[in-house]
């Protein structure tokens, strides 16, 4: 008997998942298990041509941008992101559809015994996120996609994606997060993302600290990569209406994107770059038409993303808090409704700092998950760093946003970020609701 979507995602959580749990060390990383599963499962997707993409803050956005730009050359595309908002199918998609629960089910359970015939077979024990690769890899061999685009899920070196060879390796802008894992130095946490840049295949990076620029060059130097940076070789520019991009064999100008702000510009380019190489490797077709159809287009989700009232961002560590700040400076608002939750094992101090100018307003809440930051004590911090706000705690989203919707003299949006697990929330409240709303009618 076949297992039901739920089974396997139960069958599924009883993997070691460092996105539930806190990783000490980098025990329990590496690609054998992945290797060994794919070798087992005879290779699945192997020639395929592949993006690969690291980075600390962006490797999603510049994945959904990737995808979407294959796609509108008219090729099938697989998209392999995470963490997911509301589905874990979102993680696994083809032409920007996330995978069916049949599907999931049905390729669940055919990794899962190959999980377990391996690990008797050399004691490699697979975790959660590579059995969540394997799947991936499965679903695209089946669908016959033309390109994968494969995003890590922490670090480079060790994650379960560095299996591939790539057509293109791609890091997006570098900072703190997952020190624990990835070290407490920033060149030290290049080392690891670096790790995806491969001997004799392209680089794509953006412009970064200095420490981390150094470690990227000399991993170019020895892989013999080439090595493109927006920034330096690759340029955007603000000047006049719109914006332009540069990549040295193409120049698109007044390009206008569907969100807000000035933020994704850098993942813009580093997109567009990376499948500039992917089209002129494997024959394809690619050009400025491509390019203002998917950002006339293309909403992200969980990044600035507007919903009525509110906008969700997945801002969760000093990096990505950084431009979460910018883009509301940039929007020129002030005095937002912030509601905020964040996982205990984040560098929350130096993420709140970014955002304390901001709030008139906030509300603390638990996130989802078994990581969560008590909220009073996340209220205290908040206090503390910004003493002209009123702060207050919720037992959930769905209180807090009601008790900011009563703010009936602010203009400015409310702002619910923190954790993927919180905008995850939202976006499940707004779906539930819109159901509702539905079977009213």
């Amino acid at each position: 008997m076949s297992l039901s979507f739920k089974q396997a995602i139960e069958r599924l959580n009883k993997y070691t998942n460092y996105e539930k749990e806190t990783p000490k060390g980098t025990q329990g990383f590496g690609i054998d298990p992945v290797k060994a599963l794919l070798a087992h499962l005879k290779g699945p997707c192997h020639r395929t041509p592949m993006i690969h993409i690291a980075g600390t803050k962006g490797k999603g956005s510049t994945s959904w941008y990737a995808g979407a730009l294959l796609h509108a050359t008219g090729i099938k595309v697989g998209v392999f992101s995470s963490p997911h908002l509301v589905s874990v199918c979102e993680r696994i998609s083809v032409n920007g559809v996330p995978i069916s629960e049949g599907k999931f089910a049905i390729l669940a359970e055919r990794v899962l015994q190959a999980a377990e015939e391996v690990r008797k077979e050399s004691r490699l024990k697979a975790t959660w996120f590579d059995l969540m690769t394997v799947m991936a890899m499965l679903h695209f061999e089946e669908q016959e996609v033309i390109v994968v685009v494969l995003e890590t899920g922490l670090g480079g070196r060790l994650d379960s994606t560095n299996f591939c060879q790539p057509t293109v390796s791609v890091i997006t802008k570098i900072g703190f997060d997952h020190i624990n894992v990835l070290g407490e130095t920033l060149s030290a946490i290049a080392m690891e993302k670096g790790g995806i840049i491969k001997k004799n295949i392209p680089f794509v990076t953006v412009q970064q600290d200095e420490v981390v620029m150094k470690v990227f060059r000399k991993l170019a130097e020895i892989n013999d990569s080439s090595m493109r940076v927006v920034g330096e070789n690759i340029h955007v520019n603000f000047e006049g209406q719109g914006v332009d991009i540069d990549t040295g064999t193409e120049y698109f100008t007044s390009l206008v994107k569907k969100t807000k702000g000035h933020f994704q510009w850098e993942n813009i380019a580093l997109a567009v770059a990376a499948v500039e190489i992917v089209a002129k490797k494997i024959g394809l077709k690619f050009g400025e038409q491509d390019v203002r159809f998917v950002l006339s287009t293309l909403e992200i989700p969980g990044r600035m993303q507007s919903l009525g009232d509110m906008f969700l961002d997945c801002a969760h560590n000093p990096l990505s808090m950084r431009v979460l700040a910018q883009t509301l400076l940039d929007l020129e608002y002030s005095d937002v409704r912030l509601i905020i939750g964040m996982a205990r094992d984040k560098l929350i101090d130096e993420s709140l700092k970014v955002i304390a100018a901001f709030p008139a307003h906030v509300w603390c809440v638990p996130i989802p998950s078994e990581r969560s930051k008590d909220p009073e004590k996340l209220a205290a911090k908040i206090e503390a760093l910004c003493p002209s706000a009123e702060v207050s705690v919720c037992k959930n989203f769905k209180e807090a946003l009601k008790q900011a919707r009563q703010i009936k003299d602010s203009i400015d949006p409310i702002v619910v970020t923190g954790s993927v697990y919180l905008v995850g929330e939202a976006l499940k409240e707004n779906v539930l609701k819109e159901i509702s709303n539905e079977s009213k009618m």
